[in-house]
């Protein structure tokens, strides 16, 4: 057999793998549409979709200190799942069905009629006004869980063409399993709801604060302006001499609060540098704070506040340098 005809060989035992696939694939969704039928299931996954070209927005994520499951606001809960149909404790898990069950009894069905793969979105509702978006994007092996960021984009850009036809908000808690993870996600939120002008609110939860609602970060209104941050080089000024210990220790124990003064787009950079190194940011001045970030050296705070007053230019730097 010469080559020519080897070649050719190849090549019908290609076709009649992929025409054997093709087959086995028809009789498997044959099979789980008489499933379906005979159950009354309908699926909650939404079509796949690709994102339309030249999207532009001048929007940008908005962060909000709360529980993102009290939200007052008629939108889209994000949850990230993988495929297994279990559904988790802690968390987000626990604090969705801790106000419905309907989330859970969703994902539980769609695994029971094989009707949940990576790169998903399941819209389940949840309360008048409020859905859940179950984005299945994880992938978990026998000792490791993965965050799967193609999943993550193919399943935001399903939600993304839903949000946008209806009008509608989505909010989410920060997502990943590490700071790595968070970053792109970050992009792919850009990329997916944000150049569709899709407002998107990021809710991080802060078991030490004492507030029970949510509460903006700029809630002292900042004034919008130029962030100094944007233009910060290894030359800007030194960090305020009150500085006693470095964030770059530990950020797992830091309360944060922002100075009032410092523009919109900054408290936003800040915000997102603190709570992506697993800070808190508080929204009010209280003994729990340990560092207030402003420009402003002699900083006033009440007697019982010994936070550290820590330069804007300083939190960056570090954090830059630290990769967090």
């Amino acid at each position: 057999m010469n080559e020519e005809e080897l070649k050719e060989n190849e090549n019908l035992l290609e076709k009649e793998y992929k025409a054997a696939q093709e087959l086995r694939k028809a009789k498997r969704d044959t099979k789980k549409k008489e499933k379906w039928d005979e159950m009354g299931y309908v699926s909650t996954a939404l079509p796949t979709c690709t994102l339309p070209s030249n999207l532009s927005s001048s929007l940008d994520l908005e962060y909000v200190v709360g529980d993102v499951t009290s939200t007052d606001k008629t939108g889209v809960i994000i949850h990230c799942t993988d495929s297994s149909g279990d559904w988790g404790t802690g968390g987000l898990f626990t604090a969705l069905t801790r106000q419905s069950q309907n989330p859970r009894n969703r994902y539980e069905l769609a695994k029971d009629m094989d009707d949940l793969r990576l790169g998903q979105c399941h819209v389940v509702d949840y309360f008048p006004g409020l859905s859940v978006a179950l984005l299945v994007c994880i992938r978990r092996g026998s000792s490791s869980i993965k965050f799967d960021l193609k999943c993550l984009g193919e399943a935001l850009t399903s939600l993304g063409s839903y949000v946008e036809q209806n009008n509608l908000s989505v909010h989410m808690p920060r997502v990943g399993v590490s700071v790595e993870d968070w970053y792109g996600a970050e992009r792919l939120l850009r990329k997916c709801l944000l150049s569709q002008d899709i407002p998107t609110l990021v809710y991080y939860f802060s078991k030490r604060s004492s507030n029970n609602s949510s509460s903006r970060q700029n809630a002292s209104s900042p004034k919008a302006g130029p962030s100094r941050l944007s233009n910060h080089r290894s030359s800007s000024p030194q960090p305020a001499k009150k500085l006693k210990k470095s964030l770059s220790n530990s950020y797992s124990n830091k309360i944060v609060y922002l100075d009032p003064k410092l523009s919109s787009s900054e408290q936003s950079v800040l915000t997102r540098y603190v709570i992506a190194a697993n800070g808190d940011i508080q929204s009010f001045i209280n003994d729990t704070v340990t560092h207030i970030i402003s420009y402003d050296t002699k900083f006033r705070t009440d007697d019982d506040c010994e936070a550290d007053i820590i330069n804007p230019y300083q939190v960056v730097e570090t954090l830059s340098s630290d990769k967090c």
